[in-house]
Protein backbone atom coordinates (compact mmCIF):
# COMPACT_ATOMS: atom_id res chain seq x y z
CA UNK A 1 0.00 0.00 0.00
CA UNK A 2 1.30 3.60 -1.15
CA UNK A 3 0.59 6.32 1.91
CA UNK A 4 -1.52 8.47 1.08
CA UNK A 5 -1.14 12.03 1.63
CA UNK A 6 -0.16 13.53 5.18
CA UNK A 7 -2.88 12.62 7.86
CA UNK A 8 -4.05 15.21 10.43
CA UNK A 9 -6.65 13.47 12.39
CA UNK A 10 -9.06 16.48 14.47
CA UNK A 11 -9.95 14.13 17.11
CA UNK A 12 -8.77 15.73 20.37
CA UNK A 13 -8.11 13.70 22.56
CA UNK A 14 -6.72 14.97 26.31
CA UNK A 15 -5.23 18.37 25.17
CA UNK A 16 -2.13 16.64 24.42
CA UNK A 17 -2.72 15.33 20.77
CA UNK A 18 -4.96 14.97 18.23
CA UNK A 19 -5.67 11.10 17.74
CA UNK A 20 -6.96 9.27 15.00
CA UNK A 21 -7.77 6.32 13.10
CA UNK A 22 -7.22 7.24 9.54
CA UNK A 23 -6.67 4.23 6.69
CA UNK A 24 -5.86 1.30 9.10
CA UNK A 25 -3.44 3.93 11.11
CA UNK A 26 -3.41 5.09 14.59
CA UNK A 27 -1.82 8.95 14.78
CA UNK A 28 -1.45 10.65 17.80
CA UNK A 29 -0.27 13.92 16.60
CA UNK A 30 1.27 15.89 20.03
CA UNK A 31 0.81 19.16 20.46
CA UNK A 32 3.49 21.73 20.81
CA UNK A 33 5.17 22.81 24.09
CA UNK A 34 3.42 20.28 26.51
CA UNK A 35 4.41 18.49 29.27
CA UNK A 36 2.69 14.63 29.10
CA UNK A 37 1.53 13.44 32.34
CA UNK A 38 0.30 10.13 33.36
CA UNK A 39 -3.58 11.24 33.43
CA UNK A 40 -3.16 12.90 30.09
CA UNK A 41 -2.35 9.26 28.43
CA UNK A 42 -4.60 8.08 30.95
CA UNK A 43 -7.02 9.83 28.76
CA UNK A 44 -5.57 8.79 26.07
CA UNK A 45 -5.75 5.11 26.03
CA UNK A 46 -9.99 5.00 26.93
CA UNK A 47 -9.82 7.15 23.33
CA UNK A 48 -7.86 4.52 21.76
CA UNK A 49 -9.23 1.53 23.40
CA UNK A 50 -12.76 3.00 21.80
CA UNK A 51 -10.93 3.37 18.23
CA UNK A 52 -9.02 0.22 17.91
CA UNK A 53 -11.53 -2.09 20.02
CA UNK A 54 -9.89 -5.40 19.99
CA UNK A 55 -7.13 -4.97 16.98
CA UNK A 56 -3.97 -3.80 16.43
CA UNK A 57 -2.89 -1.10 14.37
CA UNK A 58 -0.15 0.69 13.42
CA UNK A 59 0.85 3.56 15.58
CA UNK A 60 2.57 6.65 14.39
CA UNK A 61 3.59 9.32 16.77
CA UNK A 62 4.66 12.87 15.99
CA UNK A 63 6.36 14.06 19.38
CA UNK A 64 5.83 17.82 18.53
CA UNK A 65 8.10 20.48 19.52
CA UNK A 66 9.67 21.10 23.09
CA UNK A 67 7.30 18.70 24.00
CA UNK A 68 8.08 16.06 27.43
CA UNK A 69 7.31 13.14 29.07
CA UNK A 70 7.98 12.17 32.34
CA UNK A 71 9.73 8.18 32.81
CA UNK A 72 6.48 7.12 34.34
CA UNK A 73 4.60 7.99 31.21
CA UNK A 74 7.05 6.39 29.08
CA UNK A 75 6.75 3.45 30.42
CA UNK A 76 2.82 3.66 30.75
CA UNK A 77 3.18 4.05 26.65
CA UNK A 78 5.29 1.10 26.56
CA UNK A 79 3.49 -1.23 28.46
CA UNK A 80 -0.55 -0.12 28.19
CA UNK A 81 -0.55 0.81 24.42
CA UNK A 82 1.05 -2.21 23.53
CA UNK A 83 -2.07 -4.24 22.86
CA UNK A 84 -3.53 -1.89 20.55
CA UNK A 85 -0.03 -1.50 18.54
CA UNK A 86 1.45 -3.68 15.88
CA UNK A 87 4.43 -1.04 15.67
CA UNK A 88 5.55 2.67 16.07
CA UNK A 89 7.16 4.88 13.93
CA UNK A 90 8.13 8.09 16.27
CA UNK A 91 8.80 11.17 14.35
CA UNK A 92 11.35 13.31 15.96
CA UNK A 93 12.41 16.57 14.72
CA UNK A 94 14.74 17.81 17.54
CA UNK A 95 17.95 16.20 18.71
CA UNK A 96 16.38 15.85 22.81
CA UNK A 97 13.14 14.09 21.30
CA UNK A 98 15.15 11.48 19.38
CA UNK A 99 17.52 11.21 22.81
CA UNK A 100 14.05 10.59 24.64
CA UNK A 101 13.00 8.38 21.77
CA UNK A 102 16.55 5.76 22.57
CA UNK A 103 15.81 6.11 26.15
CA UNK A 104 11.96 4.85 25.12
CA UNK A 105 13.37 1.80 23.14
CA UNK A 106 16.27 0.79 25.34
CA UNK A 107 14.68 1.13 28.77
CA UNK A 108 10.86 0.75 28.25
CA UNK A 109 11.43 -2.23 25.88
CA UNK A 110 8.06 -1.84 23.44
CA UNK A 111 7.10 -5.08 22.58
CA UNK A 112 6.22 -4.29 19.17
CA UNK A 113 9.03 -2.48 16.35
CA UNK A 114 10.01 1.00 16.98
CA UNK A 115 11.50 3.22 15.19
CA UNK A 116 12.44 6.89 14.67
CA UNK A 117 12.01 9.29 11.98
CA UNK A 118 12.33 12.92 11.23
CA UNK A 119 9.56 13.16 8.59
CA UNK A 120 6.01 11.66 8.71
CA UNK A 121 6.00 10.69 4.76
CA UNK A 122 8.58 8.73 5.59
CA UNK A 123 7.11 7.05 8.73
CA UNK A 124 4.08 6.12 6.85
CA UNK A 125 6.47 4.52 3.58
CA UNK A 126 7.95 2.20 6.68
CA UNK A 127 4.28 1.66 8.37
CA UNK A 128 2.60 1.04 4.40
CA UNK A 129 5.57 -1.16 3.48
CA UNK A 130 5.64 -3.52 6.55
CA UNK A 131 2.80 -3.42 8.92
CA UNK A 132 -0.54 -2.12 6.57
CA UNK A 133 -3.06 -4.42 5.23
CA UNK A 134 -4.19 -3.61 2.12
Amino acid sequence: MKPQKVHKPDVNSANIANVGLVDGIVYVICKDNIVVELKDLENMLSYVEKICGSNKYPFIVDTGLNSKISSSGRQYMADKFRKFRTCEALICRTFYHRLLAQLYITVSRPRNPVKVFSSIEDAEKWVCASFVKE
